[in-house]
């Protein structure tokens, strides 16, 4: 390798990392694993590109409907709610809320992430970073 190059394919294996995506502990309000792992897909990843495409076309039609193009101020948790359920893949096990279990699925995920705040915050900490996903 000359010194006048820079080397970028270990770029290549950050993309594919987030592709294939992590599974991380969800922690309690001081650090414990409360036993719950979510999987989720990097923000280059191709779901993640489709995920920002879609929540940004369905918040549009959204304020079409309503006449207006300004966003609410609420509007931009709610637009990453539906981000980190579209690119989160799966939880395990499933968890309990209410004495039910409730198995993964996007609509249950963005209940989840609504409901529970600070797994939102975990979700969202990795959803929109590289960090998570390098190797080595």
């Amino acid at each position: 390798m000359s010194e006048n190059t820079v080397n970028l394919d270990r770029f290549d294996a950050l993309v594919q990392s987030q592709e294939e995506g992590i599974e991380f502990d969800l922690v309690d309000e001081v650090g414990k694993p409360i036993g719950l792992k979510l999987g989720m897909v990097g923000p280059d990843s191709k779901r993640a590109r489709q995920a920002m495409k879609a929540v940004a076309a369905e918040f549009s039609a959204k304020a079409e409907e309503k006449g207006t193009l300004l966003a609410p101020e609420d509007e931009e948790e709610e637009r990453m709610i539906a981000f980190l359920a579209k690119v989160t893949t799966h939880w395990s096990p499933d968890p309990s809320i209410g004495g039910k279990a409730v198995s993964f699925s996007e609509e249950n995920a963005k209940t989840f992430f609504t409901r529970f705040r600070m797994f939102y915050e975990q979700a969202q900490a990795r959803a929109v970073r590289r960090a998570p996903f390098a190797k080595g």
